[in-house]
């Protein structure tokens, strides 16, 4: 994450985003309490804010693996989307050293994708990448097991089976150590005490001496075992014969029910603000057109430059014809002859005659009809005779993009589940576990049969 470095301008911007958010989407209360989406005035009295929508859904930030892990001191609880796991991530770290948890729904249901016998080390894998060994070594061997090797052992779902050569099974169901969908972090054999770990930090032991008959002569062992990807598990004995399973994974089991909401997260800190990008050029765009004498238009320009046309206007039409002569005035009588004198003056000019007919018109020159500014930025003007002109593009080069918007705000935390807390041993051979919400589960009888008597040992002598 680029730290925040304050802008006055970012502010601003941000104080206007939130006050026209407030204003048109969101209720709130005196007492603090935010509604968005359907139904803004009814509100949950419990809740701090409440989004409500049968058509929209709520968006978490995403992002991969590599951009997750540059965040800087991430606090606890803060959440995101991993594009690339494909699940809702929530750290249960601190922040200076975080720990990602998936909140996919299906984390208690994950198949096994590896598990292995080399000697008596015991090694399990599931699919979320946790791997656990195990020391198998104290359940033979010793003067306690009649020596006796493990025959077969295998996890469906959450059952573990252990077989012994003589024919005894002992079964574990594992699943109520999930319930909250943790993983199991640890577990070991210290002599016949079984020790599992979960991730919330429980740990809960079986005293496998409780359980009789697993113990008989010696047979044969398990060198190793093979996990073969397709379900199977193949067996390699100490005698050089081998034994394939048949496909070992049960089926899924139902989604648990959703727990109840956790505590509110605490409120993230806001992203970084963007710097500015670089203002574009403006573009030069068209402010007037003239129609000039010549008969050439000429553009205008916000950049103040111009451009003329040539001349656009039709050829000239053909001169009319000459109209009618007027017809002569009449003439003055003649004035009785007088003796030579000067000359008198001119006599007033006789009347104009009519106007003769107007000669026919000539054709009209061509014109502008429209002018039509394209999509394309370029200028397109259609003459009355029909025909048109189109100019080259107008436009200036565009701007360039403005400033990203600031980060919202982290999610609250889900509820917690239903945790083991405490197991018991029942006399009759049964499991109790009793849960954090008050429930419990008690298994069947987990004994194995009784072992043969032993011979009676040889008379002492007198």
């Amino acid at each position: 994450m680029i730290p925040h470095r304050p802008k006055v301008n970012s502010h601003i911007k941000w104080f206007c985003s939130l006050a026209f958010v407030l204003g048109c989407m969101i209720t709130t209360d005196l007492s603090g309490q935010i509604k968005m989406g359907d139904n803004p005035n009814d509100i949950n009295p419990s809740s701090l804010l409440e989004l409500e929508s049968t058509t929209k859904g709520f968006l978490w930030p995403r992002m991969t693996i590599s951009q997750r892990d540059n965040i800087v001191m991430p606090p606890t609880g803060l959440t995101i989307f991993n594009i690339e796991s494909v699940c809702v991530e929530v750290n249960v770290g601190s922040p200076t050293s975080p720990s990602w948890l998936c909140l996919r729904g299906d984390s208690d249901n994950q198949d096994v994708t590896q598990f292995s016998l080399d000697g008596d080390i015991l090694t399990i894998s599931i699919e979320g990448g946790n791997t656990q060994t195990v020391d198998l070594s104290t359940l033979r061997g010793d003067a306690n097991t009649d020596n006796q090797n493990i025959s077969d052992l295998s996890l469906n779902g959450t059952i573990l089976s252990i077989t012994l050569e003589g024919g005894n099974t002992v079964t574990l169901d594992l699943a109520s150590l999930d319930t909250d969908d943790q993983e199991i972090t640890d577990f070991s054999l210290s002599g016949s005490i079984l020790t599992i770990a979960i991730e919330d930090g429980n740990t809960r032991s079986v005293d496998l001496n409780d359980f009789p008959g697993i113990r008989g002569d010696d047979g044969r062992g398990i060198d190793s075992t093979r996990y073969n990807g397709d379900g199977t598990v193949t067996f390699y004995y100490n005698d050089g014969t081998n034994d394939t399973t048949g496909d070992l994974r049960g089926p899924e089991g139902p989604a648990g029910a959703d727990g109840a909401p956790g505590a509110d997260g605490a409120q993230g800190a806001d992203g970084a603000q963007g710097a500015d990008g670089a203002s574009g050029e403006d573009g030069r765009g068209v402010t007037a057109v003239t129609h000039n004498p010549d008969g050439s238009l000429t553009f205008f320009f916000t950049d103040n430059t111009t451009f003329t046309t040539d001349d656009i206007t039709g050829p000239q039409g053909p001169t009319g014809l000459d109209g009618q002569d007027g017809t002569d005035g009449q003439d003055g009588t003649d004035g009785q002859d007088g003796a030579d004198g000067q000359d008198g003056q001119d006599g007033a000019d006789g009347q104009d005659g009519a106007d003769g007919q107007d000669g026919a018109n000539g054709q009209d020159g061509i014109g502008i009809s429209d002018v039509q500014f394209n999509a394309d930025g370029t200028l397109t003007i259609t003459l009355t005779d029909g025909t048109d002109f189109t100019s080259q593009d107008l436009r200036g080069p565009a701007g360039s993009d403005g400033q990203d918007g600031v980060d919202g705000a982290d999610g609250i935390d889900g509820q917690d589940g239903v945790g083991i807390a405490d197991v018991i041993y029942n006399a009759d051979g049964t499991l109790t576990l009793n849960f954090t919400d008050g429930s419990n589960y008690t298994t069947g009888d987990l004994r194995g049969i009784q072992g043969p008597a032993g011979s009676d040992g040889t008379d002492g002598q007198d």
